[in-house]
């Protein structure tokens, strides 16, 4: 029987803004159609835009929410397990996972654990980062992560890790956790690096070969560029 995947907690299928919609776009276009059929959410603050659309054979639903603010987020991902949990149930879908983006909506895994179960849905979350460490978030928001993280966790049948240090936290932390954990490293396109004029870019920037460090990230504490 083929799968039915949901994506969900990304800000579309292809679309250009950071990691989980990259992860996304590639996901939907290298599983095997003929093993499953994807479904991806996308945000949208257009009401008068919500109809489904296809593109390249991947099911792409619009998830309506009114703020643009931090909250947008977490209140899309909310809706969207709603959603979905609907459009399953009334269309009578069999054999289908959730993969969730992201720890914020941990309580709500325990508030509808048991349609999950009733609907014979499995749940799997990519945790990103550790979100109650993050210095941006007051000491309030950080407790909610930290209890998020403790419900995902608990309320989940597999952990998708992107970071081997991730996965050690979440081992080292939780001890008594049986849930799964499993370590997938983010993938990245080839380049042909042959039509790269190195000398040409070394000159550039002032640079001499083997003998510079480069970072890429963005600029947020967590990240350790210091």
């Amino acid at each position: 029987m083929k799968k039915n995947i949901f994506i969900i907690g990304s800000q579309g299928y292809n679309k250009n803004y950071g990691g989980w919609e990259t992860f996304t776009t590639f996901l939907a276009n290298y599983y095997p159609k003929d093993k499953a059929n994807i479904y991806v959410s996308e945000i949208t603050h257009d009401k008068h835009n919500l109809d489904p659309y296809k593109s390249n054979n991947i099911n792409c639903d619009k998830i309506y929410i009114k703020t643009t603010s931090s909250l947008s987020m977490p209140l899309y991902t909310i809706k969207t397990l709603y959603y979905y949990i609907s459009y399953i149930k009334k269309n009578n879908i069999k054999n289908c996972i959730f993969l969730i983006l992201g720890l914020k909506v941990g309580p709500f895994l325990k508030i509808l654990n048991k349609r999950f179960k009733k609907l014979n849905i499995k749940i799997y979350v990519n945790p990103d980062g550790l979100e109650w460490k993050r210095s941006k978030w007051n000491s309030l928001v950080k407790k909610y992560f930290k209890y998020a993280e403790k419900s995902m966790l608990k309320y989940c049948d597999g952990i998708v890790c992107d970071s081997l240090g991730i996965k050690s936290y979440l081992e080292e932390e939780y001890p008594n956790n049986k849930v799964p954990k499993y370590f997938i490293a983010y993938g990245a396109s080839t380049v042909d690096i042959s039509k790269i004029d190195e000398n040409k870019i070394l000159k550039k920037y002032k640079l001499k070969k083997y003998n510079y460090s480069l970072f890429v990230g963005r600029c947020v504490p967590e990240n350790n560029i210091e």
